[in-house]
């Protein structure tokens, strides 16, 4: 029979979940035929790097599938391969530890979700990458995960860190600021101090009505 490329059926999905964070059973039936499909394909031929992007979109669909056990052979899989190919301290195996951390959140395994973030971070200061979209991603997850453990002077520091880079490169008025402003107000209010977050939250409308 004809072999088709999956990559299209996996490009379709990453966008479709831009738009659609929850499928009824009959698009969920229809999703995990596409992630079959892709899945039988990527075991029968040899992976290469252009191949990373779309294993990992399908490894998240195994994960939004609520079939976690499908999606780590995959996560793991990729990590191996940059591991032989690259080594631990290319920025590539950085991005695979971002993307296998999605399957120990998944699975409520905190200790090893952080413990990516915190290699891969490391990585990408080494290469000099620390604010590259993984990178700010993986800040960004840190600082969710210092505040679910009420260490909020940790995540204070990773939300301030990220908005002065973005205030440097971008600028004052750039919008991606204000989604900072808002965790750094959302922080404040943990603490208790509600002065200082309304003075953020004020920071966040001021950003996008001027």
């Amino acid at each position: 029979g004809e072999t088709r490329d999956p990559s299209l059926y996996l490009s379709c999905r990453k966008r479709w979940k831009l738009i659609r964070t929850y499928h009824s059973y009959q698009e969920n039936e229809f999703v995990e035929s596409l992630a079959e499909a892709a899945d039988q394909q990527y075991l029968c031929k040899n992976m290469e790097p252009a191949d990373l992007e779309n294993i990992w979109i399908l490894a998240a669909t195994w994960l939004n599938l609520e079939k976690a056990e499908r999606s780590v052979f995959w996560y793991e899989k990729t990590l191996c391969f940059v591991r032989e190919l690259l080594g631990e301290n290319h920025e590539r195996y950085a991005d695979a530890l971002v993307e296998y951390a999605r399957y120990y959140h998944a699975v409520s395994d905190y200790d090893k979700c952080e413990a990516c973030y915190d290699h891969a971070v490391k990585i990408y200061e080494e290469t000099g990458r620390k604010y590259c979209i993984r990178g700010c991603v993986a800040l960004n997850r840190k600082a969710i995960l210092c505040c679910g453990r009420a260490e909020f002077d940790g995540a204070l520091a990773i939300y301030r860190d990220l908005l002065s880079y973005q205030i440097k490169r971008y600028g004052s008025q750039y919008y991606g600021n204000a989604c900072l402003y808002n965790n750094i107000g959302r922080v404040y209010e943990e603490q208790g101090d509600l002065t200082g977050a309304l003075q953020q939250y004020q920071k966040v409308l001021k950003l996008l009505h001027d």
